[in-house]
């Protein structure tokens, strides 16, 4: 992210204020995703070689027609006791990975705060005295609300640098646990971090890097983020969040619309609800994908279960509720 984007100083009125602070935001954010794509690609390749992420696993429940049919997608892996001596070793990688992505998240955070960078780009040191002081008004999607995420993610960008120049310069190394123990340049010891909270900020950084560049994140998103730093508790040393643990598995109900006058639809979500209790499945964990079908076209909706009412839901196609997305 070398270039530097400022935000416009002249404005007619507010409405030109807020679309210029839209419009530079756009570009910092394809920046950022820009920035991190290789490290992103790191995650991805380290982190579903042996194991699938928390919530990419789904059951299928298909409500359509007469029957109900369940299908359980599966995770394979082959030779998986090779696969996971692969993972532990590479584990150190992916957590500098996902430091670099956290560090450029950072450089967006100041960026979007106007933090003056006279010399084109911050120093590791900037960016850590930034993270220990600063308290910037403007914040990315998902860390906007709440608030007391940045807190978090900040004391563990500062935490977590030593150790990030450890494994840099080859001052770090790996016990027969999984922890990675990062020393200094005389030796002793700067931190220890295990192997599941190497996972969990791997875990952040992957699902901060997903959202922030999407500009969106819905409520699981949010509670999964919210989780990894309740993991990371010990090392950013401020109150849990209280966020649920994710579910491995996250069950997919599938439904038809059915017409409700010309380009309207109605979603049955008394169906979609009484399918759940039946199952004893939280709308939590759900998510709902609705089909309309009109002729030839097919439309395509997704949305959280927790977020369907109880209730049948008419909507014109072309504004669905803001719980509904088209696909």
């Amino acid at each position: 992210m070398d270039a530097i984007v400022r935000e416009p100083r002249l404005f007619e009125s507010d409405a030109h204020r807020e679309t210029a602070v839209a419009r530079v935001t756009k570009v910092l954010l394809r920046q950022f995703d820009d920035d991190t794509a290789y490290e992103m690609l790191v995650l991805e390749t380290i982190t579903t070689a042996g194991q699938a992420p928390p919530g990419t696993q789904h059951a299928r429940d298909d409500l359509r027609g007469d029957h109900v049919h369940f299908a359980r997608g599966v995770f394979d892996t082959v030779g998986a006791g090779s696969v996971a001596q692969v993972i532990d070793r590479f584990r150190p990688l992916a957590f500098g990975a996902a430091y670099k992505i956290i560090d450029i998240l950072v450089e967006l955070v100041m960026r979007l705060n106007h933090e003056p960078c006279p010399r084109g780009r911050w120093t590791f040191v900037e960016k850590q005295h930034y993270v220990r002081t600063a308290h910037p008004v403007r914040l990315p999607i998902p860390l906007q609300v709440p608030h007391s995420q940045w807190p978090r993610l900040g004391a563990l960008y500062d935490r977590f640098l030593e150790p990030r120049h450890a494994l840099a310069h080859r001052r770090s190394t790996v016990q027969p646990d999984g922890t990675l123990v990062a020393t200094s340049r005389s030796g002793s010891v700067l931190l220890e971090v295990s192997s599941d909270e190497q996972d969990a900020f791997v875990h952040l950084a992957r699902e901060l890097g997903v959202a922030v560049a999407a500009g969106h994140a819905d409520r699981r998103q949010r509670n999964r983020i919210a989780w990894q730093l309740d993991v990371l508790g010990r090392h950013h040393g401020l109150r849990k969040l209280g966020a649920r643990k994710p579910r491995d598995v996250i069950r997919e109900v599938i439904v038809n619309l059915d017409p409700a006058g010309p380009e309207r639809w109605m979603l049955d979500g008394k169906r979609v609800h009484a399918h759940l209790r039946g199952q004893n499945e939280s709308p939590f964990d759900a998510d709902l994908v609705a089909y309309g079908v009109s002729g030839s076209l097919l439309a395509e909706y997704r949305a959280l279960c927790a977020d369907v009412p109880d209730d049948t839901v008419d909507f014109d196609e072309a504004a669905p509720p803001s719980w509904l997305r088209r696909i």
